[in-house]
């Protein structure tokens, strides 16, 4: 089973729910020691409802996902006007969302990379994309 990397608090206008964060996914991501600061990734998140639980899921790519069926949520009693405004706003910003539609092109550009570089072959320098603010 899983262990909780982190404990805190998911907070919407005055209502504040206690969370527990345990991994999920398996990171695919190739290790750099001397990476600038300002280079580093960010990923996406969304919060869904899952077993009586809000769940933080970091958006990942399908070969990253892994599945742990002994993970259990744990019984909590919320007020009935809590739980209809957090059902409202959950309602509200659902959207239908397909993994499977989207690839992590920033790793399969480093790889083929790294790939080139490991047959031998001149690798020129690519300028970076302008990030969004």
């Amino acid at each position: 089973m899983p262990r909780s990397v982190r404990s805190g608090v998911i907070s919407f206008s005055m209502v504040s729910i206690p969370v527990k964060l345990c991994r999920a996914a398996v990171s695919k991501d190739v290790p750099f020691h001397l990476l600038h600061r300002k280079c580093g990734k960010e990923r996406p998140c969304v919060l869904r409802a899952s077993n009586n639980m809000i769940v933080l899921e970091i958006l990942s790519y399908p070969d990253e996902v892994r599945v742990d069926p002994s993970l259990k949520s744990s019984r909590v009693r919320l007020p009935e006007r809590e739980l209809s405004m957090a059902s409202t706003l959950v309602e509200l910003l659902t959207k239908t969302f397909a993994p499977n539609t989207h690839k992590d092109g920033y790793r399969e550009a480093l790889m083929e990379l790294i790939n080139t570089k490991v047959k031998g072959k001149e690798v020129s320098e690519i300028q970076p994309a302008a990030v969004p603010n």
